[in-house]
């Protein structure tokens, strides 16, 4: 990279809770408001990669990009008890207004050279052009069930409608816009009845928002119609010795699958993809002071459609993969709780790297070492939390969507002091 294209930016966040209840009756209400801007916008980029090591170094600056998201929800419960068991009856509305700003980049090129090779490049003068304007509109009013029978069962069941709405403005153009209004649900159920063993399934269908194409696509910038979702999952709860607890799951996730097409560049939809795979994850306190949890996702994606027929995907999608294991600990010192050390172990396996399937990224373990000190400022409640994220330094690529790559974040500090008024 070089100085002159880095990128620095700020961001806010705030809002406020509030519950009330009067008897059997509940009554729960949020706002929030989320910013963040990008001052300074620079991403160096490097196409035509050669096996020499050799690219075209091409640099997007740009400046005020902005994301902003105001959300709101008000809730009414109504809570009924008959015994044993307890009925509640909810009724929400939920609303989001999201602002984004993007786009106006100037695009230098460097010409060919070595991408391991640090040079010092003049900075050049650009002129940035105006940004592209993103407004999202969606308002969900939402009605559900729940019924939790002590020692026997729990069951909960919705129904939601959704009105979407999203439009993008290009510099000089008029709007473009994509919306849908359909009807979402979703349905649980546990049986608590075992002595120790606890079993759940749930279901859901959800409009999952796409966004815009990406800036290396034909139809860039172009607003993508929001996703219609399906999910399904069962699994159980089990108490293990040494205070741990046992759960495992099965799931099953489908929607569309976005993608860029070879033969057009046209970023859309070019079949269906399937999350099937199976959580599984050890947590609980085996001794005093120390707090552990096992993770682990077998995962088996797979993407059907005409697109996978005729060869232009493989039948791996981007992205995903297939194993990941993940042990966290934290331990507080004995004779000083309030200091707690902790640390994390994340294994990735192997993901696919390109559309045909005809590369992958290899493996990788990062981890990550941390520090929490709790004490008072003026009275008031303090921590101070210090995590060193990829303390090994390993190196390994990321894929995007589109077919980009990322690299990982390279070893990083960072220190938070939060206090409590």
């Amino acid at each position: 990279g070089q100085d002159w294209a880095e990128w620095a930016g700020h961001s806010q966040n705030y809002g406020f809770l509030a519950k009330s209840t009067w008897g059997p009756w509940e009554v729960n209400a949020g706002v929030f408001n989320s910013r963040f801007t990008i001052d300074d916008f620079g991403a160096a980029l490097f196409t035509d990669t050669q096996l020499d090591a050799t690219a075209e170094r091409r640099f997007l600056l740009g400046k005020d990009q902005r994301d902003a998201s105001t959300s709101g929800e008000i809730q009414l419960i109504r809570n009924f008890v008959e015994g044993p068991r307890l009925h509640r009856i909810i009724g929400s509305l939920r609303g989001r207004r999201v602002n984004n700003d993007f786009g106006g980049f100037a695009s230098v090129s460097l010409g060919t050279g070595p991408i391991e090779a640090i040079s010092n490049e003049p900075e050049p003068e650009v002129v940035l052009g105006a940004l592209t304007e993103n407004r999202i509109r969606q308002w969900t009013a939402a009605l559900g069930y729940e019924v939790r029978w002590q020692d026997r069962f729990e069951l909960s069941a919705g129904v939601q409608k959704t009105s979407y709405e999203q439009t993008v403005t290009l510099p000089g153009e008029a709007g473009s816009s994509t919306d849908d209004s359909p009807w979402l649900w979703n349905a649980s159920f546990a049986y608590t009845g075992f002595e120790k063993l606890v079993v759940y399934a749930a279901t859901t269908r959800g409009l999952e928002e796409s966004g815009t194409a990406p800036q290396n696509a034909a139809n860039a910038n172009q607003p993508l119609p929001a996703l219609r979702t399906e999910q399904a999952e069962a699994g159980v709860r089990y108490p293990l010795p040494y205070n741990m607890r046992l759960m495992a799951g099965v799931f099953d996730v489908r929607r569309p699958y976005f993608e860029l097409d070879t033969r057009d560049s046209v970023f859309k939809v070019l079949g269906e993809v399937r999350h099937r795979g199976l959580e599984v994850s050890v947590s609980g306190s085996p001794a005093p002071g120390l707090d552990l949890v096992l993770g682990a996702v077998l995962l088996d994606p797979k993407v059907s459609g005409d697109a996978v027929e005729d060869g232009r995907l493989g039948e791996l999608p981007l992205g995903p993969i297939e194993t990941v294991l993940d042990a966290r600990v934290n331990y507080r010192l004995p004779g000083f709780k309030r200091l707690s050390l902790d640390a994390g172990i994340a294994y990735t396996g192997e993901r696919v790297a390109r559309q045909d399937n005809t590369a992958f990224i290899p493996e990788r373990t990062i981890v990550e070492l941390g520090a929490r000190l709790r004490f008072k400022i003026a009275g008031a409640p303090a921590l101070l939390r210090v995590q060193l994220s990829n303390a090994t330094d390993e190196f390994g690529w990321r894929v995007s969507s589109g077919g980009g790559f990322r690299y990982e974040p390279q070893r990083r500090l960072a220190m938070t002091l939060t206090v409590d008024y």
